[in-house]
């Protein structure tokens, strides 16, 4: 009697899967979601336009939306750590906004950029940046319901197939 009740306990306990699979397919699914749905909508959200940019011609993606990543992710603690970004720079003035400031030449003699809203190249060793406004491509990206969505649908769906039905007798 008692082997016949501990071979059903071995079974129902290989039924479910460990924590660490769990873990590993919602951290998988979490990054389809954040590849798939979060990095084109940023790409999408990033704004175009400025000389900074390098904005190809024809509506082509500018340097910003070209550097848009998934960087991947990982569990600390209970929770997954997702990075999805930019290595440029300027994206970070560009996501949460930039006060005034002076922007100095570094790697030459002079900065030497056209610029637009004066209509003329420029050439100096400085030069009054007037700051931005915050445009959150990425927390945008990141806050869409369709993200969301996403998200929450993945992480039911693998709570869901927590017991491998298939191994029970």
């Amino acid at each position: 009697m008692f082997d016949g009740l501990k071979n059903q306990t071995d079974k129902v306990r290989r039924a479910f899967k460990s924590e660490d699979e769990i873990r590993r397919e919602i951290g998988e699914s979490i990054d389809d979601v954040m590849e798939d749905v979060v990095v084109p909508q940023a790409k999408k959200n990033a704004p175009v336009g400025d000389q900074m940019d390098h904005t190809g011609k024809d509506g082509q993606p500018g340097d910003l939306q070209r550097s848009i990543r998934y960087g991947g992710g990982y569990w600390r603690d209970d929770r997954y750590v997702a990075r999805v970004g930019s290595n440029l720079e300027y994206a970070e003035a560009i996501e949460k906004g930039a006060q005034p400031h002076e922007i100095k030449a570094q790697d030459a003699e002079f900065l030497h950029f056209y610029w637009e809203n004066e209509g003329k190249y420029f050439r100096g060793k400085s030069v009054m940046h007037p700051g931005n406004e915050a445009q959150y491509f990425l927390a945008d990206a990141i806050n869409d319901p369709d993200v969301e969505d996403g998200l929450q649908k993945a992480v039911v769906s693998d709570y869901e197939h927590t017991i491998r039905f298939d191994q029970i007798d």
